[in-house]
């Protein structure tokens, strides 16, 4: 059938076209990735390598302008979590590339970021190099390749929140492997706003504040400063977090909570005191 599919690419309709790329794009991030199972079980199991090097053979194949939006970031998707040498790197690059570049979200509407980001192709991009990266970190292969981190950097100053809005959401492992390239791109992500922003930088900073409690502070006061109300909830919840690792006293606490005079900021801690009461 591999060798069938690429003979016979230009006799199979659009449709099927899609459905077979789709089909190995999510074959590869269930046994490789952070797509669910329920209960599927793998026919066969073709090696990671394998399983790339088919991918790309058919992306290569078709007109990616023209072709399904949806399948295209599914094949993307696929590819990020099996793409693992610089040789890799370098045949994918092209989609991400042209991924990163492509039309703005649909919805202009930021109240909603994880929806809207999650299904564009920019932040559907930004997903995708966000676990290139990872992997490539947590191989300990040294430096991001130039072409990876300048992919990143733009995804990170994306004009559109949503997009920003993944990058944030992908970087916790980033920043498990490295604090200094996951601080800046973080940085760089939340720099222009809007306050929404912050609902997605919440796990960088629920991973962070116990060992990187003065980086994950300073966020916090501009947060604090910059972005209420808007962004109450996960400010109260990271403050209230820290103060629980006895990372500020009880007084600091509660002053800060009565500055911003917000009864979701009450609220958001209450509840996080409610899931601690062991502590």
């Amino acid at each position: 059938f591999y060798q069938w599919s690429q003979d016979h690419w230009d006799d199979i309709i659009p449709e099927f076209q899609a459905a077979l790329l789709r089909g190995i794009a999510e074959h590869a991030q269930i046994r490789f990735g952070n797509l669910g199972k329920n209960n599927w079980n793998a026919k066969s199991t073709p090696s990671e390598q394998a399983l790339f090097d088919y991918l790309l053979k058919l992306i290569n194949l078709i007109n990616w302008s023209d072709f399904d939006a949806f399948c295209l970031q599914s094949a993307l998707c696929g590819c990020s979590w099996i793409a693992r040498s610089s040789e890799d790197l370098d045949r994918l690059y092209p989609l991400l590339y042209w991924c990163s570049n492509s039309a703005d979200p649909v919805a202009e509407n930021c109240e909603d970021l994880h929806r809207v980001g999650l299904n564009s192709m920019r932040g559907i991009a930004a997903e995708s190099a966000l676990v290139v990266a990872s992997h490539w970190l947590k191989g300990g292969q040294g430096d991001l390749p130039d072409q990876l981190a300048s992919i990143l950097h733009q995804l990170a100053e994306d004009p559109h929140p949503a997009v920003r809005g993944r990058v944030l959401r992908g970087l916790p492992t980033v920043l498990h492997f490295s604090q200094e390239i996951g601080w800046r791109l973080f940085q760089k992500a939340v720099a222009h706003g809007p306050a929404a922003i912050w609902e997605s930088a919440y796990m960088c900073m629920y991973y962070n504040y116990r060992q990187h409690y003065k980086i994950v502070k300073e966020y916090l006061d501009v947060m604090e400063d910059c972005a209420m109300p808007e962004a109450t909830k996960p400010w109260a919840e990271i403050l209230t977090l820290t103060y629980l690792a006895n990372k500020m006293d009880k007084n600091t606490f509660i002053d800060s909570l009565a500055k911003m005079k917000l009864d979701d900021a009450w609220k958001a801690a209450v509840g996080v005191l409610k899931h601690n009461t062991d502590k």
